[in-house]
């Protein structure tokens, strides 16, 4: 096959290009081709697994199980590069490229006879079985645009990390941008909290900034992890960076002061802990922050 002279020379694979230039708000791909019952995953040009083998394993995993709920016919998810390694592929340019999870369906049948040739009467059970499979692809795209990156059924701190992961370094997954206005930035934590919130807690409500532990209320408990990460890098929700700006400083306590001693569902308060209590812990951070300030 001729590859051309040179990285995207022809007008079809120009076309592929520029369609994902234009939408930057794809989170996964699939291609479909024949033959041999496989459904494979990057990479396919070198030997190793890409960062999110994990993830892109698991999802391929699951359409191969709904596939073979259909009619019955196994297609095996793999690695492309157990198949044979070719580079260039659509696959590994969509994934490592554009960020998004891509995967390459090989049709039936899963075998050299009758090879290209698939029986006219197998066409439509092969449409079938390959439509429950993009269904598939397309639930696992709402999840993680969503904000349950890992796709593990929760809202939790590994998904806000990740999310703050990608505000703080960048990142060119589509699926971080979770309020979908075209950038990834601290306006994606406040939909996220909310997402979170609305999935988790019983009320409904968004997750408030300053709720480090992620239990539906501002309170001691948040103050103290971030009274035990402060003025530290890191750009975890969890770990008292509520701003997601990868540090955790005076900022972040603010918007936990702002908030404490309120929680997500509808009353809106929770008890408050004494008055000497909260004096001595206010004064404590107003005493770091002047040593820290005098050198």
């Amino acid at each position: 096959m001729y590859r051309g002279p040179s990285a995207f020379s022809e007008p079809e694979t120009q076309a592929y290009r520029d369609f994902f230039l234009q939408n930057q708000n794809i989170v996964s791909h699939i291609d479909f081709h024949a033959f041999s019952q496989l459904i494979l995953q990057p990479w396919g040009y070198r030997v190793g697994a890409p960062p999110d083998a994990e993830l892109l394993n698991k999802i391929a995993v699951e359409m191969s199980n709904t596939i073979e709920d259909v009619h019955g016919e196994f297609y095996n998810p793999i690695p492309a590069n157990l198949l044979y390694l070719a580079s260039g592929i659509s696959t590994d340019w969509t994934y490592g490229d554009q960020g998004a999870y891509a995967f390459t369906v090989e049709l039936r049948p899963d075998s050299f006879f009758p090879g290209f040739e698939l029986p006219s009467n197998e066409i439509i059970s092969t449409a079938e079985e390959n439509f429950e499979a993009v269904l598939d692809l397309l639930n696992f795209t709402r999840v993680l645009s969503s904000g349950d990156f890992d796709y593990d059924g929760n809202y939790d701190c590994v998904d806000v990390a990740a999310l703050s992961d990608a505000i703080v370094h960048g990142s060119n997954k589509a699926e971080f941008d979770v309020n979908g206005d075209g950038a990834t930035d601290a306006n994606d934590l406040s939909a996220w909290l909310a997402n979170a919130g609305a999935s988790t807690l019983a009320s409904g409500g968004a997750f408030l900034p300053g709720d480090a532990n992620l239990d539906g209320s501002v309170d001691g408990s948040d103050f103290n992890i971030w009274n035990e990460n402060k003025f530290t890098r890191t750009h975890e929700f969890c770990s008292g960076d509520f701003n997601a700006d990868g540090f955790v400083d005076g900022s972040d306590f603010n918007l936990w002061n702002e908030r404490k001693f309120t929680s997500s569902d509808s009353t809106g308060v929770v008890p408050e802990p004494s008055g000497m209590a909260v004096f001595f812990g206010a004064f404590g951070v107003f005493l770091v922050r002047r040593r820290l300030c005098r050198g």
